[in-house]
């Protein structure tokens, strides 16, 4: 039995000795491993959109750099399905330990007002940390319309009540909003004429069916290229490289509707602050890479490298949101 007790106490003597050498006892080297700093494991980019659109594009470029970054993998999911909410709600809904950011349009700005079933709130649901980059969208008309400035719609518009149409590919789309935002602002009587798909809204728009509608630059370039769409005006606050010739939607004098497409980040609500601050530090140093830059402008995106703070981005998201929603009150848009 001495020699038990012996034993029992040499193996405490022993773990005694090993806590002195190391500066810890068991349950303090738990609680430094549960601070080690951010990310200690690998990190989920959701996507909202599917693969192949600006916010895929930018989730796979931003990770293949910042997974050096960070000394981790990133794995970008796109988690597809009923206008970006399955994984806009993923992400209201998951841990907030840093491990999911959600890569999404500014749809997830206009999905309340449009949806009942959704049971999270942009602006209540979520930690906002950076507007990445914004999307071109422009005024386009068809070439045969007598319009060559948007002056020129606007007037088409008032001595004509009700006979100038505007495609989109769809009720409750970004294109249908704006358009309604369009007609909202500038006390407009035009018609909306709803499509499956961009391509339909554009093919149909060139044919001279619609008149003229909001998309993004590359949606309808290719008709632009044939002479069949001609483009009055820019969503971005400067003139853009991707067109330079076009005005904007201020000096075109539709200041009212300034108002642009862009990619966001979101965490869930309730995160660390030092995570947030970190992520929004590194997404920022990643954006004002002229390199990555040019990769993103290579594929029409305009990046955003004064990110500014997550507050700042929040105020965006709060705003965009309240936007929104008065448009599809005031137009009593229904989607569901």
């Amino acid at each position: 039995m001495n020699a038990t007790r012996a034993g029992a106490g040499g193996r405490l003597f022993i773990v005694f000795v090993f806590s002195l050498l190391t500066g810890m006892f068991p349950h303090q080297a738990q609680s430094q491993s549960q601070s080690q700093p951010w990310p200690t494991r690998p990190v989920n980019f959701i996507v909202s959109t599917s693969p192949g659109t600006a916010s895929d594009i930018l989730a796979r470029l931003m990770a293949s750099r910042l997974s050096t970054v960070w000394k981790q993998p990133i794995v970008v999911d796109n988690r597809t399905g009923a206008g970006g909410a399955i994984a806009m709600g993923y992400v209201a809904k998951a841990k907030p330990d840093g491990y999911n950011i959600l890569f999404t349009p500014n749809t997830i700005t206009m999905i309340g007002a449009l949806s009942k079933s959704i049971d999270w709130d942009v602006v209540q649901s979520f930690t906002p940390v950076s507007l990445i980059a914004r999307t071109l969208t422009v005024v386009v008309v068809n070439t045969d319309l007598p319009a060559k400035n948007v002056a020129d719609v606007m007037e088409l518009a008032r001595s004509q009540p009700g006979k100038l149409n505007y495609a989109s590919p769809g009720v409750g789309t970004p294109q249908h909003l704006f358009g309604e935002l369009f007609k909202q602002a500038y006390n407009l009587n035009v018609v909306h004429v709803p499509y499956k798909t961009s391509a339909g809204a554009v093919t149909d728009m060139a044919a001279g069916t619609t008149q003229f509608g909001f998309f993004a630059l590359g949606t309808i370039m290719p008709m632009v290229k044939t002479g069949k769409l001609r483009i009055l005006a820019a969503s971005s606050e400067q003139r853009s490289s991707f067109v330079p010739d076009v005005p904007t939607f201020n000096e075109a004098g539709i200041g009212k509707i300034q108002a642009s497409n862009w990619v966001g980040t979101f965490m869930p609500r309730q995160m660390p602050a030092d995570v947030v601050e970190r992520v929004a530090r590194d997404f920022a140093a990643l954006l004002a890479d002229s390199g990555f830059q040019r990769e993103l402008q290579n594929v029409e995106l305009i990046p955003n490298p004064s990110t500014g703070s997550s507050q700042e981005f929040a105020a965006t998201v709060k705003f965009d949101a309240a936007r929104w929603k008065k448009v599809v009150v005031d137009a009593n848009i229904v989607t569901e």
